[in-house]
């Protein structure tokens, strides 16, 4: 739902989401046992994803450039290979995206270390983007380094996107 929100609303300014959005070989990656009933909830009979099906409607690897906010993903190692497609896009075309993966968890993530790093990345994410505050400790200047430089990318779009739709 998250990614079909982003996809088809400009009315956030960020998001977080603890899954990934599935991508053109979401029911080849899906486990057997569950791919059946998938495939009944999209109504589809076929594991290649149609041109208008959709599955193929909501990949991000068909429409990168709808990705206009910055998202970051909490995923479980599994649920990371169910988007890796679109995220391999979606980072060459340089969309705001972070994506963290949680070795040996599931979609809730249940180890006390990961639920509460994703709390902690989180409220990072939140605070950074919509407070313009920053952790000042050492280990996150990665992290920010990588945000400022998703936050010009996407300064730079808009003010390009302002000068288009700027009636003088």
């Amino acid at each position: 739902m998250v990614h079909y929100a982003l996809q088809h609303s400009d009315l956030f300014s960020v998001a977080i989401a603890s899954q990934g959005g599935k991508d053109l070989t979401y029911f080849a990656q899906s486990p057997e046992a569950t791919r059946g009933t998938y495939m009944a909830d999209l109504n589809v009979t076929t594991l290649v994803a149609t041109p208008d099906g959709p599955v193929a409607a909501a990949a991000w690897s068909r429409q990168p450039e709808r990705l206009r906010i910055p998202l970051l993903l909490n995923l479980s190692q599994y649920e990371a290979l169910f988007g890796f497609e679109g995220f391999a896009v979606l980072r060459d075309a340089k969309r705001p995206l972070e994506v963290r993966v949680f070795p040996d968890e599931g979609h809730m993530k249940y180890h006390p270390r990961n639920f509460a790093g994703v709390y902690d990345n989180n409220m990072m994410w939140l605070k950074f983007w919509l407070k313009g505050e920053e952790d000042p400790r050492p280990e996150f200047r990665d992290q920010y380094g990588r945000w400022e430089a998703m936050r010009a990318r996407l300064q730079a779009e808009r003010a390009v996107e302002g000068d288009r739709h700027d009636p003088q």
